[in-house]
């Protein structure tokens, strides 16, 4: 009787020991961590004016299981990939820290794409819009008796692609004279380095002219243009290359600054596959054209915001009321519309961005823009751009004269 006690008693051991196990291994079953993956950016913050001189350090984090590697986006294209530790098995939370630099002022978005076994994407950030202002520069006066010095080797003619302008450029010491090449579809050139000077006329893209020198903090570069005051005309830094006898140039003294309004003549840059607007005004209200102040039917300034005209909303091409809601696949040609002017408006984006709040479905899409385009103009493109759709916030970016970023005319565009 005692030995069967004793057998009972070590069975009842047995079988609350296996019990315990099955609880527990239970338990550790139902707690697993099914939780999606995600990411987050948490530097910069959105909206963010951060000088083209700071150190920029884009951070965030992914979470979630089997995290092989992290993207970072930097306008639309890969600027750093993150692995995980385990690149087999991957990992649940993986931190990014990617430094960035640009000298490209205007605004910019970042996004984090996270990426698990067989390279399948699994999760992608909100992204964050963020702008780059150029770092103010002192200017270093010239001493007053300074005098030129002639080159050490004798000019060499070139010939402009600007029609009959012909010029001679220093050859600053190697054998090559001093050029640039435009880059964007067009450059205008105007006769001072800044958009509050006068346009003297325009060169294309793959057009050449001679370099002359720059302006005190290197942004807008001096040629030879025959159509400029004494023969010479300023372009835009960020639309042109320039040679490495360009680069050797000198600083220049810039013309007085104008102290009336430039003729209008359309906008300083329109990036490729942007339609122009035809008979709107151009970006600068002048006494030719209409009147943008708070007298102007089109002033928009009520809100202090937006102290700007615009006589045309951002429009779809195939209006649908609130949003416009496609089938992806479909092979639909698009575009958007609007016509803004005054001479607050600096530089106008255009932004195609995710958003999961605005369809009521969620199709994250791998077709993002960020272009600049011009303050009256449009932009087309098609449903075939976003082959596995996307639910995106369709808006402009308004830059002002007095370096604010504000944004306008929010569309809804929903590809299913």
């Amino acid at each position: 009787m005692r030995k069967l006690s004793l057998h009972l008693n070590r069975y009842h051991a047995v079988t609350a020991l296996l019990a315990t196990v099955l609880l527990l291994a239970g338990t550790a079953c139902g707690g697993s961590n099914n939780t999606p993956p995600k990411a987050v950016i948490t530097s910069p913050a959105a909206n963010a004016e951060i000088l083209t001189s700071t150190p920029l350090q884009i951070q965030g984090q992914a979470d979630g299981q089997g995290i092989i590697r992290v993207d970072v986006i930097v306008d639309s294209a890969t600027l750093a990939s993150v692995p995980a530790s385990d690149t087999t098995n991957g990992v649940g939370t993986l931190p990014v820290r990617v430094p960035f630099t640009t000298q490209t002022a205007g605004s910019h978005f970042v996004q984090l794409k996270v990426y698990g076994a067989g390279d399948k994407l699994i999760a992608v950030s909100d992204p964050v819009i963020f702008v780059m202002k150029l770092a103010p520069v002192t200017p270093t006066a010239l001493p007053p008796t300074a005098t030129p010095v002639p080159p050490t080797v004798a000019p060499t003619a070139v010939v402009s692609a600007s029609a009959g302008l012909t010029s001679t450029a220093s050859t600053t010491g190697t054998g090559v004279a001093p050029e640039l090449t435009i880059t964007n579809e067009y450059a205008n050139i105007r006769s001072g380095p800044g958009v509050n000077f006068g346009l003297v006329g325009k060169l294309n893209q793959n057009e050449k002219a001679p370099v002359r020198g720059k302006n005190q903090d290197g942004t807008w570069w001096q040629i030879a243009f025959d159509k400029g005051p004494n023969g010479i005309g300023w372009v835009f830094g960020q639309l042109v290359s320039v040679n490495a006898a360009a680069s050797k140039v000198a600083a220049v003294a810039a013309p007085p600054t104008p102290t009336s309004p430039p003729a209008p003549a359309g906008p300083t840059a329109a990036p490729p596959n942007v339609a122009q607007a035809t008979g709107t005004p151009g970006p600068t209200a002048t006494p030719s054209g209409p009147v943008c102040d708070p007298s102007s039917k089109d002033w928009r300034g009520q809100n202090p915001n937006y102290p700007f005209c615009a006589n045309k909303d951002p429009t779809w091409s195939d209006p649908q009321g609130d949003w416009n809601v496609y089938d992806n696949g479909r092979d639909i040609p698009l575009s958007i519309s609007w016509s803004m002017y005054g001479s607050n408006i600096e530089q106008v984006w255009i932004h195609f961005v995710q958003d999961n709040n605005i369809c009521g479905f969620v199709r994250q899409t791998q077709h993002i823009v960020n272009q600049q385009v011009p303050a009256a103009g449009s932009y087309s493109f098609n449903v075939l751009q976003f082959p596995f759709g996307g639910t995106l916030k369709v808006f402009l970016t308004v830059t002002l004269k007095d370096g604010r970023t504000v944004q306008w005319g929010e569309k809804r565009l929903c590809i299913r």
